[in-house]
C-alpha cells in the first residue's frame, strides 16, 4: 500500500467524512479503513484525495480505534503537515471549552452557535449528520474537492466540535487547516521535515520537535513562531475628494504584506488590516517588521501602519498563549522610509518648482520633501495662482485628476474611476450632494462583546478564564469576519438597488463608486435621499446581527442602572456636503472612532448619532402625517431662532395630547430633542 501519493494535497477537504460521521455504526471519519464494504472501500481508496481523509492515521496508525490494515507505514511530509495543521486548527476551534452540558441534557450541538445570530445555544442542537450518499459521491467525482464544494452549505452549518465547542463551523476549521498546512509546507526547511517518513516512530519524533511534548525523559518546547497584526492608515490631511485614491490602494497594500515576510501565511484579513504567522526570525521583532515594511514600494508617505505582534511556540494546546496581545491597543507605529533631513535641492527642482523649494515639506502627506509645484489653475493668470507644494507621490495623485478633467473637456473616453466620476459630476451636476459612507469594525470591542455574551449564556464563575482572548481567538473571530464580509456586500447591494447603480443620462456615469470594501460614495440630488440609505444599512444590519442590537457598557452606566449607553462593534459613519466642499472635514469625521451604530454629519450644519433602538423609534414616527410634520417643522424653526432645547421641550409639553408619540418618546428617553429634530431634518423635511 502506498501512502500520501497525491498531486494536490486536499488539506481543506480533510474532514469531509464528518458529514456522514458513522457508516454502519463505525466512525469512518476517524479511520476510513473502517468501511467494512470492501468493494466500496477499494473504490474510495482510489479517489483523488483519499489520503487526506486518513489524516488521523498519521500519528494513530497503530491505535486500537484504527483499522489501518497495512503492514507498511509510509507517509510524505505533506501528509504529516495536514495532520499537524488539523491539530493546530482544532486547538483554535476547541480552546473555548465552556462545558455547556453541565446541568443540562447531554446532547451534542450539531449546528454552529453564533453569538451574533442565535439567542441561545439550544437553538443549534440540530441533527447528527448522516449523509451516507457522500461515499458514493467520492467514488463518482474527479476528486474530493468536488464533493466538498457540493456540500458547502452542510459544511458551514455543521459545528466542528459538536460535543463541547460548537462555536466554529466545519468550514472555518477546514479553511484554517488549509492555511496552517500552507504555512507548514512552505516552511518545511525551517521545520526540518524530510520528504519521506518511513515509520510511525519517525512521524511522532518529528511532531515532537515541531509541537513539543511533556515527556519526562526528553521534554521539548516546540518550535517558535510569531503572530503579526498590522493595520494600515491613510494620513489625516486628505483635502480633496480625488485623494480617496490613496484610500482605494489600502486593500492592495494590506493583501501584499505577507508576501514581504519570509514564510508568512495570512490567517485572516479585512479591508485595512491583516493577521499572519511567520517562522521566528530570531531577531528583534519590532525592527524586523519595520525593516520589511520599508522595503514595500507601495508603502509611501501617504500611509502609516499600527501593529502588534506575539512570539510563541507551536506547543500542543498552549501555542495561542500571548495571542491576546494582538487585540490590545496598538503598541507600535511604523512609517515608510523617511528622509533623515528635509532639504530639497534647488538645482534639481529648477525655477518651475521654486514654490516647492521654498515650502520644503509636502503639504499633503507632511512626511516627505516637497519637490513639485501643482497649479490648480493656470499659473500665468493672476487669479489662477492657487498651488500646492507636493512630493512626487502626492503630485502624481493631483496630476491624475488634472488629466481626467482635461480629457472630459476634450470629450475623450477614459476609464470610469473615482477621478473621472468626480469630474463628470462637478461638470454636469454642480449642485450635487456627495454622501460618503464608511462602515467600521472595532475588533477590540468585538472581542469584549463576545466575552460578555458568552458569560451571560454560560455563567461559569469558576471558569471565567476560559473566556480570555486566547481562547476566543481565531475561530470565532474568523467565523464572524466571513459573515462581516457578506454583510458589507449585502449593504452595498441593497443601497445600489435604487438609482445609484444606474447610469445617469446627463453625466453618463452611475451615482456611486466604491473606494474600499467598507467605504463608498454616493451622489445625491437632495439630502432627503439619505433616508433610504440609512434604512438599507439598518435593515441589513439587524438581518445579519440580530443579537447585536445594543449591549450595554458598564463603564457608561450610573449606579442606579440608568443612562445606559449601548455599545456597537460595528458602526457606520456618513457625511453629506456640497460636491465642491473641501473633503478634509468629511474625512476627519469619517476617520474618528465611533461607539454609536449610526453616525451622520451634514457638514457645517448638524450631527446625528443613534443606536439601533433610537433609530427604530424615530423611524416609527410617520412624517407623512400632516399633524406630525407641521409640528416638527415648528420645532425646527424654534430651534433655529432660539438655539434653546428648553423652549423646544416646553412646546412639546404644551402639545402632549396632540403629539403624544413625540411627547412619550422624549419623556421615556427613547431619543433626545436634538436627535428628534435632526432626524426630521435629515429624512422628513422637504
Amino acid at each position: 500500500m502506498m501512502w500520501g501519493c497525491m498531486s494536490k494535497y486536499f488539506s481543506k477537504e480533510h474532514d469531509l467524512l464528518k458529514l456522514c460521521d458513522r457508516y454502519k455504526g463505525k466512525k469512518i471519519h476517524y479511520c476510513p479503513d473502517c468501511i467494512d464494504d470492501k468493494a466500496l472501500f477499494e473504490k474510495i481508496k482510489k479517489a483523488n484525495g483519499f489520503w487526506a481523509l486518513k489524516h488521523h492515521c498519521v500519528f494513530r496508525w497503530d491505535a486500537d480505534k484504527h483499522c489501518c490494515n497495512s503492514n507498511e507505514f509510509y507517509r510524505t511530509k505533506e501528509d504529516l503537515f495536514i495532520a499537524i495543521a488539523d491539530v493546530k486548527a482544532s486547538v483554535i476551534s476547541r480552546k473555548l471549552n465552556i462545558g455547556y452540558r453541565k446541568g443540562r441534557k447531554k446532547e451534542s450541538i450539531w449546528n454552529t452557535y453564533h453569538v451574533w445570530l442565535n439567542k441561545e445555544v439550544n437553538e443549534c442542537r440540530g441533527k447528527q449528520p448522516d449523509d451516507v450518499t457522500i461515499l458514493q459521491d467520492i467514488v463518482s467525482s474527479p476528486d474530493i474537492s468536488t464533493v466538498f464544494a457540493n456540500k458547502e452549505e452542510q459544511i458551514k452549518q455543521r459545528s466542528e466540535h459538536a460535543w463541547q465547542c460548537p462555536f466554529a463551523s466545519l468550514m472555518t476549521h477546514s479553511e484554517l487547516t488549509e492555511r496552517w498546512f500552507h504555512f507548514l509546507n512552505k516552511n518545511s526547511d525551517y521545520f526540518k521535515v524530510p520528504d519521506r517518513i518511513d515509520s510511525i516512530a519517525e512521524a511522532r519524533k518529528i511532531s515532537s520537535i515541531i509541537q513539543g511534548n511533556n515527556s519526562k525523559n526528553d521534554c521539548k518546547e516546540g518550535l517558535s513562531i510569531c503572530f503579526i497584526r498590522l493595520k494600515l492608515f491613510a494620513n489625516q490631511s486628505l483635502s480633496r475628494i480625488a485623494d480617496t485614491e490613496i484610500i482605494k490602494k489600502i486593500n492592495q497594500i494590506i493583501k501584499s504584506l505577507p508576501d514581504h515576510y519570509a514564510g508568512a501565511q495570512e490567517l485572516y484579513s479585512l479591508y485595512d488590516e491583516a493577521i499572519f504567522v511567520i517562522p521566528d526570525p530570531k531577531e528583534d521583532m519590532k525592527n524586523y517588521i519595520e525593516k520589511k515594511l520599508q522595503g514595500i514600494e507601495q508603502f509611501t508617505t501617504n500611509y502609516y501602519i499600527e501593529g502588534n505582534f506575539s512570539r510563541t511556540r507551536l506547543f500542543k494546546k498552549n501555542f495561542l498563549e500571548g495571542y491576546e496581545k494582538l487585540f490590545k491597543e496598538f503598541e507600535f507605529t511604523f512609517y515608510p522610509t523617511l528622509n533623515e533631513k528635509i532639504s530639497p535641492k534647488f538645482d534639481k527642482l529648477g525655477e518651475e518648482h521654486i514654490e516647492a523649494y521654498n515650502a520644503k515639506l509636502c503639504e499633503l502627506c507632511n512626511m516627505a520633501e516637497s519637490t513639485k509645484t501643482f497649479w490648480k489653475f493656470n499659473p500665468e493668470e493672476e487669479k489662477g495662482k492657487i498651488h500646492e507644494c507636493l512630493c512626487g507621490t502626492c503630485f502624481e495623485i493631483r496630476d491624475t485628476q488634472r488629466k481626467f478633467n482635461e480629457a472630459i473637456e476634450k470629450g475623450e473616453k477614459v476609464p470610469h474611476g473615482i477621478g473621472f466620476k468626480i469630474a463628470k459630476w462637478e461638470r454636469e451636476r454642480p449642485d450635487s450632494r456627495l454622501c460618503f459612507i464608511k462602515i467600521d469594525l472595532n475588533l477590540n470591542l468585538l472581542n469584549e462583546l463576545f466575552k460578555k455574551i458568552l458569560l451571560r449564556e454560560f455563567p461559569l464563575k469558576k471558569y471565567e478564564d476560559r473566556f480570555n482572548d486566547e481562547n476566543i481567538g481565531f475561530s470565532i473571530i474568523y467565523e464572524f469576519l466571513n459573515k462581516f464580509r457578506e454583510f458589507l456586500t449585502a449593504v452595498r447591494n441593497n443601497i445600489n438597488q435604487g438609482k445609484f447603480s444606474k447610469v445617469d443620462e446627463k453625466t453618463g456615469v452611475s451615482n456611486e463608486f466604491e473606494i474600499l470594501g467598507n467605504f463608498i460614495c454616493l451622489r445625491f440630488d437632495d439630502i432627503s435621499e439619505i433616508a433610504d440609505v440609512i434604512k438599507a444599512f439598518a435593515d441589513t444590519y439587524v438581518a445579519f446581527f440580530p443579537q447585536f442590537k445594543g449591549h450595554h457598557d458598564s463603564k457608561n452606566m450610573s449606579d442606579d442602572g440608568k443612562n445606559k449607553k449601548a455599545v456597537f462593534p460595528i458602526s457606520v459613519s456618513v457625511t453629506i456636503s456640497n460636491i465642491k466642499f473641501p473633503f478634509f472635514e468629511a474625512w476627519r469625521y469619517l476617520n474618528q472612532e465611533k461607539r454609536n451604530l449610526l453616525n451622520v454629519l451634514v457638514v457645517r450644519h448638524f450631527e446625528l448619532m443613534m443606536d439601533y433602538s433610537q433609530y427604530q423609534t424615530l423611524s416609527n414616527l410617520d412624517f407623512r402625517q400632516r399633524r406630525i410634520s407641521t409640528f416638527l417643522h415648528k420645532l425646527v424653526e424654534i430651534g433655529d431662532q432660539t438655539k434653546s432645547d428648553l423652549l423646544i421641550n416646553t412646546e412639546i409639553f404644551n402639545n402632549k395630547k396632540s403629539q403624544d408619540e413625540i411627547f412619550h418618546g422624549i419623556k421615556n428617553q427613547h431619543y433626545d430633542i436634538q436627535q428628534l429634530i435632526n432626524f426630521y431634518k435629515l429624512t422628513g423635511k422637504k
